[in-house]
C-alpha cells in the first residue's frame, strides 16, 4: 500500500489539479492486535496481522493540513514492538476525524439516495460548495 497505492492515489490528485502528500499509517496509527474470533462454529480464528487503532501521532497529518495538502494516509500501523498491522481504514479515518475534531463536508451526493459521495474538512471546501 505504501509503495504503490498510496503514490498513485497522490498522483491522480495531482493530475485533477490538488495537492497531495502520501503518508505511511505506520508514522500515524498504533494498533493492538485483534484477538482470535469466533467463528459460526465457536471455533477461534487467528486474524492474522490485524489490528485496530489505538493511538494516533497526528504531526505529519496536522503538518499536511497546515500546507493545504490532502493527506493520503495508507490502513497499515505497528503495534508498540513495531510490527506492522493492517487496520480498517473507515475506522482509523473515523479516528483521525475524532480526534482532530474535524468538521467535514460533502462534496457531491449520490442522486437516488442522496448520501455523500466523499468528505472534505470544511476549511478545505469554499463557502459555495453543497
Amino acid at each position: 500500500l505504501d509503495q504503490r497505492v498510496n503514490p498513485t492515489i497522490v498522483k491522480m490528485l495531482a493530475g485533477f489539479g490538488g495537492s497531495a502528500v502520501g503518508l505511511s499509517g505506520r508514522a500515524v496509527f498504533r494498533a493492538r492486535k485483534l484477538p482470535p474470533q469466533t467463528d459460526a462454529h465457536s471455533v477461534a480464528v487467528d486474524l492474522g496481522f490485524t489490528g485496530e487503532v489505538v493511538g494516533l501521532h497526528l504531526e505529519e497529518v496536522q503538518a499536511a493540513i497546515a500546507a493545504e495538502q490532502v493527506p493520503v494516509i495508507s490502513p497499515i500501523s505497528q503495534d508498540d514492538s513495531g510490527v506492522t498491522l493492517n487496520v480498517n481504514a473507515d475506522i482509523a479515518a473515523g479516528a483521525i476525524a475524532g480526534a482532530s475534531h474535524a468538521r467535514l463536508r460533502p462534496l457531491g451526493r449520490q442522486p437516488a439516495e442522496g448520501r455523500p459521495l466523499a468528505v472534505a474538512p470544511h476549511r478545505a471546501v469554499g463557502a459555495g460548495c453543497p
